[in-house]
């Protein structure tokens, strides 16, 4: 009815000249060439911006609804729009069973593709499971029809087996239950909500404003679609009219404040010269245009219809185009003016401006060839200048047949054609002729091979034209270098070298010898043990891989850093390596303790029954248990000893540092005086009073010598006065023997 309304109103209002209460325009409109806008359905907005003139709920100010249409005119319809009101909720039916995933939720105006408006499938990937699906075996423990229970049972005890009971948890749940909005199926129908005692009153939205009239109300726990929960819209098939919306100039009233078209009118502007363009300050407001008006007030001048934003501008001192200014560049009639950077009187062709009269640097010739450059020009008189056109004809330097020949360069005839020109034979023009060159110090144009910079070489010619031949000149190219050999050893100093087409006395190819004043030492010798250089490679003695190894000396490891050497672990080399020693006596490499003083003790089988030791001790003696009845004399002399006592005493004088007072007795008793004083037999008795024995190795003479060890070790009687009679005596010798 409001469309109808509103058709009616606007037939009204376009009355045509005939009727009587109108008076008749006797004026034939003025066609002013501009394409009619019209606004047919009267809704506010003309056909250049309504995209449907015929509907007046569709314009750019229209709410978008789910209806089919595109309602706000911006290009999306329904749900391609973002701003659509009235959509409804669909759920994902992936199993295509009619009953949908509440959790796989969109909203849209229509069914999308798989989704219903159903949300009760218990399980959406399988079409057997949804809610009425049959359950025949009460057994089966599949849940079909998404009721919760499976079986022949009861567990809330209201009689209702939980096959067929809607929620057997609950015993308030079953067909005499009265139904309730809380998406529980309360009475047991296989419907949610449905007839629901507390639901909701909800009133349609005809025109998806979110605004509802009064004339469709239905009751429902959830709003359906097409209903919201007011009634407030004061016309609810028209979109754009509802509380709180904008008003709009359509003759209705748009915001539902029992007020139209306030304060929404709109401005136009009187157009006298018809020309599409109002003045200014002569305006009207209404909804639509009156004729005589403008939508603009853009005119500069509404007394000339040749005066508008869309006029042309001419050169005739008035501003035509209303843009402000007169006569600008853009004049339809403007000349074209050519820049004269260089003011030689003639324009550049590339760089021209449009205007009503010359600017400044303007002309009107466009003939110079080189505008920045003055002396370039069509009156100027060309010369030799790197191809320049001087005079703008299209010719330059030796192609002109107006070129002025005092700017020429001389040139000169290249016969050979090796860059350099016969002095004898020059030739006037602005770029070398063919066959020329700038170049005239040839001295054989004939020969390509002579000429100033050629590589001179031992012919007897002076290729290079510098008064000089072969070896004379000193950038001879093929001569061969040669060098002095002062200790002729066939390898020559190589400082000495010097090109030379022909072989000097005393010369010699090789150059590489690093001492020429010693025949010994050149890049043919061997390296040896001399702290020389002798093969000339830069390395010596040990530091040559071609060391003669002959002249090295033989070095043993010292790994226990004793001082003696490893037999089995050896080195030749000049210079001892480090952990190497030059001697070979260590007998255990790894134990310092070791020296060769103390390495193995030999046998003595004759007269030793025991070996005590079985080493050196510090000292340099073996110990050995003789037989009883032995004396150390005999068993020391079977290791190839004489006499025992002087060995000692030629080993160690006395009072030596080497032998320690092992006993606590005063210097007098050192081991040193033991051995060194054999008449001071009668002091060795009172050490077996002091609770010491001695290890004597026997007697010389009537002197008796021994070593002193505490009393717990070795309890031998061996000291002068022992009850044992020397014939069944046993005693610890030490016998002397380093290696």
């Amino acid at each position: 009815m409001r469309f109808f309304s509103l058709a009616v109103l606007f037939a009204f209002s376009c009355t045509p000249a005939g009727d009587k209460d109108v008076p008749a325009d006797t004026n034939e409109p003025v066609d002013s060439g501009e394409p009619s806008i019209t606004d047919a359905d009267g809704d506010g907005f003309d056909s250049s911006i309504d995209c449907d003139d015929t509907n007046v709920l569709i314009h750019p100010d229209a709410g978008e609804v789910c209806d089919g249409l595109d309602n706000n005119c911006d290009g999306n319809i329904d749900d391609d729009d973002p701003t659509v009101a009235g959509q409804s909720s669909w759920y994902a039916d992936t199993d295509e069973d009619g009953f949908g995933d509440a959790n796989a939720t969109v909203l849209a105006c229509a069914e999308p593709s798989g989704h219903v408006d159903d949300n009760t499938d218990c399980d959406d990937t399988d079409a057997a499971f949804h809610p009425g699906a049959t359950e025949a075996d009460c057994t089966d423990p599949a849940d079909y029809n998404c009721d919760g229970s499976v079986g022949y049972e009861d567990a809330d005890g209201d009689s209702a087996p939980a096959c067929e009971d809607c929620n057997d948890d609950d015993a308030t749940l079953q067909v005499a239950t009265a139904e309730v909005c809380d998406d529980i199926d309360n009475d047991c129908d296989g419907t949610v909500d449905n007839d629901a005692s507390d639901a909701a009153t909800w009133y349609g939205d005809a025109d998806g404003d979110g605004y509802g009239g009064t004339q469709f109300q239905t009751e429902a726990c959830e709003v359906p679609a097409g209903y919201v929960a007011n009634s407030d819209d004061c016309d609810d098939v028209d979109a754009s009219s509802y509380p709180g919306a904008s008003e709009v100039c359509d003759e209705a009233d748009n915001d539902c404040d029992s007020a139209v078209d306030e304060g929404v009118l709109f401005t136009w502007y009187a157009d006298v010269d018809g020309d599409g363009y109002g003045n200014a300050s002569a305006t009207t407001e209404a909804c639509n245009l009156p004729p005589g008006y403008s939508a603009n007030g853009n005119d500069c001048n509404d007394s000339d219809a040749g005066s508008s934003p869309a006029a042309l501008e001419v050169c005739d001192g008035a501003d035509n185009d209303c843009d402000n200014t007169t006569d600008e560049s853009d004049a339809l009639d403007a000349s074209d003016w050519y820049a004269d950077s260089d003011s030689d009187g003639y324009g550049d062709p590339a760089d021209s401006q449009a205007a009503c009269s010359a600017p400044a640097g303007y002309v009107a010739d466009a003939t110079d060839c080189d505008p920045g450059n003055a002396q370039v020009n069509p009156g100027a008189v060309e010369a030799c200048n790197a191809g320049i056109d001087d005079n703008c004809n299209g010719f330059s330097d030796d192609n002109d047949p107006f070129l002025d020949l005092t700017t020429t360069s001389t040139w000169y005839s290249d016969s050979d054609a090796d860059g350099y020109g016969n002095p004898n034979a020059p030739i006037a023009a602005c770029l070398a002729p063919s066959g020329t060159v700038a170049d005239n110090t040839d001295c054989a144009d004939a020969e390509s091979l002579i000429y100033p910079g050629a590589s001179e070489v031992c012919d007897g010619i002076d290729n290079d034209c510098n008064g000089l031949s072969d070896q004379n000149d000193p950038g001879l190219a093929d001569g061969t270098t040669w060098y002095d050999d002062n200790d002729a050893d066939d390898y020559g100093d190589p400082n000495s070298g010097v090109v030379l087409c022909a072989e000097p006395p005393d010369g010699v190819l090789d150059g590489s010898d690093c001492d020429d004043n010693d025949f010994s030492i050149n890049p043919g010798a061997t390296e040896v043990c001399n702290t020389s250089d002798d093969d000339c490679d830069g390395l010596t003695d040990d530091n040559d891989s071609g060391l003669n190894l002959s002249t090295a000396t033989t070095w043993y490891a010292d790994t226990d850093v004793d001082g003696q050497g490893d037999p089995n672990v050896s080195a030749q080399a000049c210079l001892a390596p480090s952990g190497y020693v030059s001697n070979s006596e260590d007998c255990d490499d790894t134990d310092a303790s070791n020296t060769s003083a103390l390495c193995g003790c030999p046998n003595i089988p004759s007269t030793v029954s025991t070996a005590v030791a079985g080493g050196h001790d510090q000292y340099g003696y073996c110990w050995y248990l003789t037989d009883a009845g032995e004396t150390c004399d005999n068993a020391c002399a079977d290791l190839g000893g004489s006499n025992l006592a002087d060995d000692v005493k030629a080993a160690f004088p006395a009072n030596s540092a080497e032998w320690p007072d092992t006993c606590g007795h005063p210097s007098s008793l050192d081991v040193s005086d033991w051995f060194y004083n054999n008449e001071n037999a009668a002091s060795w008795s009172s050490t077996g009073a002091t609770g010491y024995y001695t290890l004597g190795y026997g007697y010389v003479g009537s002197a008796y010598y021994g070593k002193c060890v505490d009393g717990t070790s070795l309890n031998h009687g061996t000291f002068p006065g022992d009850p044992n009679t020397s014939a069944t005596r046993s005693v610890v010798c030490p016998c002397f023997t380093f290696p």
